[in-house]
């Protein structure tokens, strides 16, 4: 049993008032007891803080520095709630046009911009009710050049379709939101001119304003819009002006007695050490943190890879909501941990390790109902540059991300090396499940030695954004593994909807025994890298092919050996969108199992794409011709007797025995998949 040489009590209260600290006497709130220990113990003694269960409400974030290391708040409890939000009473009604409205006063100096009824997160008002706007036009932009050509050629103005957009009364807080490629604009508009149907906006699209690969313009929605109030219950306004919020009751909810509740911080928790001076060995265990709200930050774009403007205000940041805060966010911060929390309601991320962040345990943990994504850890591109190493993310569920920022990942790992990623439950996202990696190309970069295993990654994508997959790999990254995970349920919108994607100079990885299944485009992509080990894998049921190779290469792209691969009238091993012929691609393929469900199989096809529609066209190649180029002449065709998991991962994963004994494929092993048990939880 751990000891410690400093022991309080904490009990909820606003700090001005309470004990000594101790059980009979407790302090009054979190930031009492923070500030006890400053002013009581002495340089190297240990404390631990025993928080009472209670709402604790603060109206700043609770900020730590290096001398409160060596500390654990201890939740005694099952309801210590930590909460950035304000509970709005006292509803008047406020009656527009035919329609009855509620409106409560909220803080005159936020801006807000989410509020929760019930710990439900309630949608803003929104035009059009149903589906999506399209952009009529964007001066210069020729949709008729390629997506590759055009993608950077974005603009704050474009064209509209009469009736679309309005002279709305409240125009500045009305938000053009764009979904394309694999980010969302979220654009203020500036001014409107109905005589020639063109609005102006306050931010200027990363990209063009084109539905990426296809050959139209892009789709969008309204949000904020004061005119659309009345229309849907449930849904609400901020008005800006009077500093209130405006609310659509629904059936059954009364004004006496409803109450909703809007955050007013951005961030719950900052633990932010100094470079040679880290917070070190300061742990928190049992806490609920919730609500927190979000805000268009100026875009910081410096893992751009060119063609963009930091003198520019841009409307989104350009992949996986990179600059997006965390509820929690921990900076040179050390051998410290985060256990049984749960983070819910919150505007960005649930969990921010930035620079200087190693050897974090962030585990057993429940982030819920998130803006942007799960955990993000970044460090420095460099060694020299606030490295971030060793951190241990597991046993997490992530669920229900990306409600503001589409574009955020379940666990985005950039600049960093040695992180363990396993025993997660990711589900439920609208980009990527996992990333890793993030150094473009074939240049030196810091990322290596991850392990990301026993992952249950499924119900990713939503066809919402294009060119993401369950587990997302960029750059060169020695050491690093992808193993025993099991990866489902991937939707894109237009294109590149991969189980796993081994992006642009992804190198020296290895992918071993995955069970993937049910992509809409493929199972496994690489777009380009070196010298990659994709073995004993399950690939099943990918709508455009098993396997995507796009660049050709003079080096061996990958080795493809003593996999299971199962198609559904598809051929398997397919050219990428804009690939070379499949047959220019070095590879080494061999020992593999083939088979198709549908069709004849063919364990080859050529892939082509139209320019005014994205899906891809595959012929299949002739198996004779594919093994005259050296591949798979020890590969076997056959029906496997693949079964896969149902819902509730019962009934498999499983292949014949004899079948797959002929190739040397061993089933991987998935009973441990998904987060564990705690050492003495039930």
């Amino acid at each position: 049993m751990t000891t410690f040489d400093i022991e309080l009590y904490v009990s909820p209260g606003d700090g001005s008032a309470g004990g000594d600290g101790s059980s009979e006497r407790p302090l009054a709130g979190l930031e009492a007891a923070r500030d006890e220990l400053r002013a009581r113990r002495t340089p190297g003694q240990s404390a631990v803080v025993h928080v009472a269960a209670g709402h604790y409400r603060l109206e700043t974030p609770l900020t730590f520095e290096p001398s409160d290391s060596a500390t654990t708040y201890l939740a005694d409890g099952h309801d210590v709630r930590v909460e950035g939000g304000l509970v709005l009473r006292d509803w008047t009604e406020v009656p527009v046009g035919d329609v009855v409205l509620w409106a409560a006063d909220a803080p005159a100096d936020r801006h807000i911009r989410s509020l929760f009824v019930d710990g439900e997160r309630r949608a803003r008002t929104r035009r059009p009710r149903e589906g999506l706007f399209r952009v009529a036009h964007q001066d210069g932009l020729d949709l008729m050049r390629g997506s590759h050509e055009t993608q950077y050629q974005g603009s704050d103005t474009f064209g509209f379709s009469p009736g679309d957009i309005e002279a709305y009364d409240a125009l500045r807080d009305v938000e053009v939101v764009v979904p394309h490629y694999w980010i969302q604009e979220r654009l203020p508009i500036a001014e409107v001119d109905l005589a020639t149907s063109t609005v102006r906006c306050a931010r200027r699209s990363v990209f063009a304003l084109r539905d990426d690969i296809s050959g139209s313009f892009a789709n969008y929605y309204l949000e904020n819009v004061r005119e659309a109030l009345g229309e849907v219950a449930g849904e609400w306004y901020y008005d800006r002006a009077a500093h209130r919020v405006l609310y659509v009751p629904r059936p059954g909810e009364r004004r006496e007695t409803f109450t909703a509740t809007v955050p007013v911080l951005d961030e719950l928790l900052l633990v932010h050490g100094e470079e040679d001076r880290p917070v070190t060995d300061l742990h928190f265990e049992g806490f609920t943190f919730a609500y927190t709200d979000w805000s268009l930050q100026r875009r910081t774009l410096s893992d751009s890879p060119g063609r963009l403007s930091d003198q520019i205000a841009y409307g989104s940041a350009p992949q996986a909501a990179t600059d997006v805060t965390g509820a929690l966010e921990f900076r040179h911060t050390t051998d410290s941990s985060l256990v049984n929390c749960v983070v819910e309601h919150v505007g960005g991320h649930a969990v921010s390790l930035e620079a200087g962040s190693s050897r974090i345990a962030v585990t057993h943990n429940t982030l819920r109902d998130l803006g942007g994504g799960g955990i993000a850890v970044t460090g420095g591109a460099s060694e020299a540059a606030g490295l971030s190493r060793d951190n241990v993310l597991t046993d997490n569920e992530i669920v229900t991300g990306g409600r503001v920022f589409p574009a955020a990942v379940g666990i985005l790992v950039r600049h960093s090396a040695g992180n363990t990623i396993s025993h997660n439950h990711i589900h439920d996202l609208h980009y990527s499940g996992i990333s890793c990696g993030w150094t473009w190309g074939y240049r030196d970069g810091v990322a290596r030695d991850n392990v990301i295993e026993y992952n249950h990654i499924h119900d990713i994508g939503h066809g919402t954004m294009s060119d993401m997959g369950g587990v997302y790999l960029l750059g060169v990254q020695p050491g690093t593994v992808v193993r025993r995970n099991l990866i489902h349920g991937i939707q894109c919108a237009n294109y590149g909807g991969w189980c796993v994607y081994l992006d642009e100079g992804s190198s020296h990885i290895v992918v071993e025994e995955n069970v993937c299944f049910d992509a809409s485009t493929q199972c496994l992509h690489q777009h380009y890298g070196r010298e990659n080990t994709i073995r004993n894998n399950v690939f099943a049921f990918g709508a455009r092919g098993l396997i995507a190779v796009t660049r050709a290469e003079e080096h061996v792209s990958f080795t493809l050996e003593r996999n299971v691969l199962v198609s559904a009238g598809v051929p398997a091993i397919v050219g990428g969108t804009g690939a070379a012929h499949p047959y220019d691609v070095r590879l080494i393929s061999d020992l593999n199992l083939f088979w198709d469900t549908r069709a004849d199989t063919a364990m080859s096809g050529e892939g082509r794409v139209d320019a005014t529609a994205p899906d891809e066209v595959l012929t299949p190649l002739s198996d004779d011709a594919w093994r005259a180029q050296g591949h798979d002449r020890h590969s076997v065709i056959g029906d496997v007797g693949l079964v896969l998991p149902g819902p509730d991962q019962a009934g498999g994963p499983s292949v014949s025995r004899e079948r797959a004994a002929e190739i040397g494929f061993v089933m991987p092993d998935l009973t441990g998949v998904g987060p564990r048990s705690r050492p003495g939880k039930q």
